[in-house]
């Protein structure tokens, strides 16, 4: 099994079909954590109605855009997440998120078949 951390902007469809599939047994993973940019976005009632958690990261509580990611980072990376999922996440991806979790690989990839 594989932990999931998803990044979402808004009403969390794509989050909703991973909880399902999850659910459904069709993907062989755990939703880890949610994270969040935006927080009026409906994906956190989604994390709440199925018990995840879920974090709002502020941008404007950061002087750039490297510390937002880095921040991100730092929040996956305490739930251990092996796989980021961008699901509706309304931002361009910059380096320090993208360096922490780069060619990260997890030796079963069966789940990942049925990826949404």
């Amino acid at each position: 099994m594989i932990n999931i951390g998803v990044l979402a902007s808004g009403r969390g469809s794509n989050f909703q079909s991973i909880i399902d599939s999850i659910k459904s047994g069709a993907l062989n993973a755990r939703v880890a954590c949610l994270i969040t940019d935006n927080p009026e976005a409906y994906a956190i009632e989604r994390a709440k109605s199925h018990n995840i958690p879920h974090v709002y990261v502020n941008p404007a509580d950061f002087t750039g855009k490297d510390m937002f990611y880095r921040r991100i980072a730092d929040e996956l990376r305490a739930s251990a997440v092996e796989l980021v999922v961008l699901a509706g996440f309304m931002r361009v991806v910059k380096k320090p998120l993208i360096e922490a979790f780069s060619n990260a690989h997890h030796e079963h990839t069966s789940g990942l078949a049925a990826v949404v």
